[in-house]
């Protein structure tokens, strides 16, 4: 009679405990793609351009995967623990092992992938390009690239032939200037060009920059090239929280291997 009370009990506080589980994960499933909505549009998302800052709401999505691995952990060892079937135990026990080695590898592969000088050094080199002008010609260029994780920090021009002056326009200022308003020249960031230079490119999410060279005596040819950085979110804090998770899968590893082991023998699954 104690022992069938015992059953019931466990299987009720198995019963409680897997639907708080899943209330669980379904508010979090929630939070997660309400806040990683809002941080989308306010990093700037848009179709038409398109651009989408992966760097305004992974580290969210990451922190919160972070939480959801701790508490299936903390579940699981809850469900092993009222779980009455000793078959039932090995069995939960050898997937959450097999589960975590396979995270594990990921989130580790993954993070260092991403610390690799080489990595952030090849992204950043994929929106630097070089175009030589003349005068009267504008050079067009994007502040970041289509997913946010390198933007251009300034604009670099080195004379070719003769001397001149470059201009750096926003897309507003541009058709300004195209519409016969040559006065907002005076008014944008510029830049005489005798030896290279460099003009700063200050912008909070994906634009377009306009760069016009009108040369001295109204013939030459500029350089204009782009100096790119990486975004510090996505290459430093993202790294960070893959080992945290990856920490969190050696720890069911290590807890795991003695439950496996305990019941493989009594366990009809092998």
């Amino acid at each position: 009679m104690a022992r069938e009370m015992s059953v019931l009990e466990g299987t009720y506080r198995l019963t409680t405990i897997l639907k708080a589980k899943k209330m669980v994960f379904i508010i979090q499933v929630v939070t997660l793609v309400t806040i990683a909505t809002v941080l989308l549009f306010h990093g700037g998302f848009s179709l038409v351009p398109f651009y989408l800052p992966l760097d305004s709401f992974i580290y969210f999505v990451l922190v919160m995967l972070l939480v959801v691995t701790v508490e299936e952990f903390l579940f699981r060892i809850l469900e092993i623990r009222f779980t009455q079937s000793d078959s039932r135990r090995y069995l939960m026990a050898k997937n959450t092992i097999r589960k975590s080695i396979i995270l594990l590898i990921i989130t580790v592969s993954v993070a260092v992938f991403l610390l690799l000088p080489v990595t952030s050094n090849t992204i950043e080199k994929s929106l630097g390009t070089e175009e030589v002008i003349e005068s009267g010609e504008v050079y067009t260029f994007s502040t970041r690239d289509v997913l946010g994780l390198t933007r251009v920090s300034y604009v670099q021009a080195t004379p070719v032939e003769g001397t001149g002056t470059i201009y750096l326009m926003n897309e507003e200022q541009y058709k300004a200037y195209t519409g016969g308003n040559t006065a907002i020249l005076s008014t944008v960031p510029q830049r005489t060009v005798q030896n290279t230079v460099s003009i700063y490119v200050f912008s909070s999410t994906y634009e377009k920059r306009y760069v016009l060279f009108l040369a001295d005596g109204g013939e030459g040819r500029v350089k204009i090239s782009l100096a790119t950085t990486a975004a510090p979110t996505f290459f430093t804090f993202v790294p960070i929280l893959l080992f945290l998770m990856a920490g969190v899968e050696v720890v069911a590893i290590v807890y795991m291997t003695p439950i496996k082991k305990k019941y493989i023998a009594k366990s009809i699954y092998k």
